[in-house]
C-alpha cells in the first residue's frame, strides 16, 4: 500500500482497491513516515510480564535454599512477613532460577477433541429449545455442526419432530 502510494496512486483509489477508508490509509501512511519498517513489525504477543522487584526474587531464592519450601509455603511465608504477590509469581520465580523439577506424577491438562462421528451425514442429533414463547428445534450433523434443518413451533411434540426431520431427510438426500 505504501508503495502504492509513492508511485502516485490517489487514496481515493488505494482505499478502493483494500475495502478501507481514505483516512485509514492517511493514518497508515503518516505512521509509516514517523517510524519507518518499525511500523509495521509484530509486536510481541500477550500481556507483557509484572517486573518483579531483585530483592523479592533474593528473598524467594534464599527461601527456598534454606527451608526447601515450595510456591505454596514460601507464598504463605512471604503474606505472613507483608509481601503480598501471588503464589503463581513466586512459582515463575523458581522456575526461571531453576529451582524446581517437573513431577512426573502431576498430570497436564487433558486434551480437548470434540465429540464427532468420522464421517459427515453418519449421525445427526436434534434439541428442542424455548425462546420468546416458541419452540425451536435443529437437527445438526455431529461431524460438520452443520444445521440440516430447523423449525419453529407453538409446542414441542412428536409431530413436529418428525415434521422437521423428514424436512432434513428430503433436503440432505
Amino acid at each position: 500500500m505504501i508503495q502504492q502510494y509513492r508511485t502516485g496512486r490517489s487514496p481515493t483509489s488505494i482505499a478502493r482497491i483494500q475495502k478501507i477508508s481514505r483516512r485509514m490509509v492517511y493514518k497508515l501512511v503518516a505512521k509509516y513516515q514517523n517510524l519507518g519498517e518499525l511500523a509495521y513489525k509484530a509486536l510481541a504477543s500477550g500481556r507483557p510480564k509484572f517486573k518483579v522487584n531483585p530483592h523479592f526474587v533474593k528473598k524467594v531464592i534464599e527461601i527456598r535454599k534454606e527451608s526447601d519450601y515450595g510456591s505454596e509455603k514460601i507464598h504463605f511465608v512471604m503474606k505472613q512477613e507483608g509481601f503480598s504477590v501471588s503464589q503463581h509469581l513466586i512459582e515463575r520465580i523458581l522456575n526461571e532460577e531453576g529451582l524446581t523439577e517437573p513431577c512426573e506424577k502431576r498430570r497436564g491438562q487433558r486434551k480437548y477433541v470434540r465429540y464427532q462421528w468420522p464421517i459427515s451425514n453418519y449421525m445427526w442429533h436434534c434439541d428442542w429449545t424455548e425462546y420468546n414463547g416458541k419452540q425451536y428445534i435443529a437437527f445438526i450433523d455431529d461431524r460438520s455442526r452443520k444445521i440440516m434443518a430447523a423449525g419453529k413451533f407453538s409446542n414441542a411434540n412428536k409431530e413436529n419432530t418428525l415434521f422437521v426431520f423428514y424436512q432434513a431427510m428430503l433436503m440432505n438426500e
